[in-house]
């Protein structure tokens, strides 16, 4: 073994210094997106990406854009699935995991339930379609308290593996793999009761038939599913490349190469100012991705590891290296789909590079914001020909959108939720067209009416109040750049609701019994509506206030 520390100053290399041109930068789940993650693929010089949108009462979507984030085409996910599950309701999905093959079709990977209902029914799915979005086939699992499947979809070459859960309280770490036809979908292998976590790269090698990463470790296993070798290399594995019989696995700042027979034959260290992650085997070259000190590149290598190429990318707005997203390139295009926090959500915006052109495209960046909302014609009154306490409520609302893109605003939608809001749709949905927001321009829309209830309401003495929130979204018919602007909530002041100060407790009577508003006897209590009955028949509804 040898180690072998790589310094630009002492490597002789060919870089290119100017920064690949930006070709695209859109918001890709144009409301909150609190349970999903979004993957790209790149494949040519287009990219495929799996999202939820939560303002389509979190529908996921399947969508190709061209390199200029143009969109080709968008489907739902929801509606493959509906076509196998016409008597389920499948409302939530989960994506774990979006793949594709040498050949350009897509597998998807995930978990869905019925409705809102955690407890319904539960699938774990495998889908595979063309580039073109086309539904080749469609693998299940109906899921049960000991029917659990890991999230990814391993690969070996062109092969789809499914990694299933079982794990027992002695056995924590233990999984079967089971291998589907690449044509058809169908189970045509099983390797049960392998003991290892969840693996996240599947390869093989000379001496194994599965090489297996999770964490810090590799495992070679046998073609029976016996696990043969375990190496503990310590540091956590960010990516796992075999390649004419070698195997080099990528850390943080190095890559260490292994033979057929997991021997390690060498490490090369990069340095601390390296963050090294997307290992890749690229046109004979392998490629490697740095979010290090000075910015983020693309490191092309040669046969024994040094540096061939540097192709370098502007930074992008809320660029870290700790928070870089979800990423894949090829010699075309870079995508980077990357997370912006949002308190406990998350926005995803999708931005890409060309790899052969420094020159940027001129972006039409449109970028809504609501930074005020304005209520009128708020009342709450007794309902007409209703029971006592049983009242009308109403609210209308203008909100004000600041316009900070760079193109003038002429429509948007606009979402109403009264209240909390977690699995279902918008209480209104209004389209608002025939705007004109100029860039840097504030201007007061009229929505309409934002809230309408008739209900009973315990009465109290006091203010009622009711939080709306309105969300925008596609300005000008296409996703906005920023959603960290795009909701805003306001309070209500509806009115008073019950019983005045005045009339909370007559002192000068004594009441001979004492009931609730069904005519139950009970005790005096304190912020508890009452009925006091005196001595001369008469009664009076009382609250006493502590």
């Amino acid at each position: 073994m040898r180690s072998l520390i790589l310094s630009l100053l002492t490597v002789f290399t060919f870089l290119h210094l100017n920064a690949q041109g930006l070709k695209s930068d859109i918001g890709i789940n144009d409301g909150i997106d609190y349970e999903t993650f979004t993957f790209p693929i790149v494949f040519g010089s287009y990219t495929y990406l799996c999202f939820q949108e939560t303002t389509d009462i979190n529908r996921n979507y399947i969508q190709k854009n061209n390199i200029s984030g143009e969109k080709l085409w968008k489907k739902s996910l929801q509606e493959m699935l509906s076509e196998e599950f016409s008597n389920h309701n499948l409302g939530l999905v989960n994506v774990f995991d979006f793949r594709t093959d040498s050949y350009g079709n897509l597998y998807i990977h995930g978990w869905a339930n019925e409705g809102c209902d955690m407890m319904g029914y539960n699938i774990n799915f495998t889908i595979k379609l063309t580039n073109n979005g086309d539904k080749l086939w469609l693998k299940y699992w109906p899921l049960g308290n000991d029917n659990q499947y890991f999230s990814n979809i391993p690969f070996i070459e062109n092969e789809v593996w499914i990694a299933k859960n079982t794990a027992t309280i002695d056995e924590p770490d233990k999984i079967d793999l089971i291998k589907l036809n690449v044509t058809t979908g169908e189970q045509i292998d099983s390797l049960p009761d392998i003991l290892i976590p969840a693996p996240g790269v599947l390869t093989y090698s000379n001496e194994y038939p599965i090489i297996a990463t999770s964490g810090s470790k590799i495992y070679g296993i046998s073609e029976d599913g016996d696990v043969l070798q375990t190496i503990d290399l310590a540091d956590q594995i960010r990516g796992l490349v075999s390649n004419n019989g070698l195997m080099y696995v990528l850390f943080e700042d190095e890559i260490k190469i292994f033979d057929g027979d997991l021997n390690l034959v060498n490490t090369v260290t990069f340095g601390n100012q390296y963050d090294l992650t997307h290992l890749k085997y690229i046109d004979n070259h392998l490629n490697v991705l740095n979010w290090g000190v000075n910015g983020f590149s693309r490191i092309i290598l040669d046969a024994n590891l040094a540096i061939v190429n540097e192709i370098n990318f502007a930074p992008f707005e809320g660029y870290n290296s700790q928070s870089y997203g979800f990423v894949d390139y090829n010699n075309e295009v870079l995508n980077i789909s990357h997370h912006h926090p949002i308190q406990l959500f998350e926005a995803i915006r999708s931005i890409t590079y060309s790899m052969t052109s420094s020159e940027d495209e001129t972006i039409e960046r449109v970028d809504a914001a609501i930074i005020d909302i304005d209520f009128y014609d708020v009342s709450i009154s007794q309902s007409d020909n209703a029971p006592e306490h049983v009242m009308k409520q109403q609210a209308f609302a203008k909100i004000l959108i600041e316009n900070l893109g760079n193109f003038p605003i002429s429509s948007l939608n606009a979402y109403v939720y009264v209240g909390q809001w977690f699995c279902g749709p918008a209480a209104y949905f209004y389209q608002l067209t025939n705007l004109n927001i100029l860039p840097g321009e504030q201007q007061w829309i009229d929505v309409g009416q934002v809230h309408y209830d008739v209900n009973f309401l315990y009465p109290e003495d006091g203010v009622y109040k009711r939080t709306i929130c309105v969300n925008i979204s596609n300005p000008n018919g296409i996703i906005d750049l920023n959603i960290d602007n795009d909701s805003y909530c306001g309070e209500a002041i509806l009115g008073t609701v019950g019983l005045t100060n005045n009339t909370l407790l007559n002192l000068d009577k004594k009441p001979i019994k004492i009931t609730d508003i069904l005519g139950r006897e009970i005790e005096k209590k304190t912020n508890t509506l009452m009925l006091y009955i005196y001595e001369d028949g008469t009664s009076e509804k009382v609250i006493i206030k502590e």
